[in-house]
């Protein structure tokens, strides 16, 4: 096994997403989640997220676009406007095309969570984005440790450990507002 260090970036938080659209919206019992193959695989989201849905007592659909042409058409189909929230995780599909998926949500007027602070700014309800902006500093810093002579297995991964809630206060373009027990732990209220 090789010696090794680096900076993981991975957002690993679709279960927390999960937990707070629960909290933010308890009627909730239907939940689609939006995202693209590779997210899927690389976050396991087929063996991890069904049993934690169940434990808060939700069904979960998961959905997979890979880019906005497959993704309105599944979105079309009547059964999409028939879930009671929606989770849109950080995936290529949402960062290339959140502000349309956004328009379509909205129009049915359900809650969603996102996985960008931006598609808050953009009027979606709520996000917890992974804080990633540290891994700039980080691999500077793991690069000088091992110039200087560290042994790179002896530094740790270095990863973020901190999310960021935003929430939008009161409903806006047919989204409702998350209640205020979410409100009250968001780090950034949108208005």
């Amino acid at each position: 096994q090789e010696a090794m260090a680096g900076v993981w970036i991975a957002d690993e938080t679709d279960g927390k997403r999960l937990e707070l659209l629960h909290d933010a919206y308890p009627g909730v019992r239907s939940v689609a989640m939006l995202m693209d193959r590779d997210w899927g695989m690389a976050t396991d989201a087929t063996r991890i997220l069904p049993p934690l849905a169940r434990k808060l007592g939700l069904t979960l659909t998961l959905l997979y676009a890979d880019d906005l042409k497959e993704a309105e058409p599944l979105l079309a189909r009547p059964e999409s406007a028939r879930f009671d929230a929606w989770l849109l995780p950080p995936t290529g599909l949402s960062y290339l095309y959140s502000p349309q998926l956004l328009k379509i949500f909205s129009t049915w007027g359900k809650p969603v969570i996102t996985g960008d602070t931006q598609d808050v700014m953009r009027g979606a309800p709520l996000a917890l984005m992974v804080e990633d902006a540290f891994r700039w500093d980080a691999q500077a810093e793991v690069l000088a440790r091992v110039l200087q002579g560290e042994r790179a297995g002896a530094i740790p991964i270095q990863r973020s450990y901190k999310a960021l809630l935003s929430a939008r206060p009161e409903p806006i373009g047919g989204f409702p507002a998350p209640s205020a027990t979410v409100l009250r732990r968001a780090d950034l209220i949108v208005r």
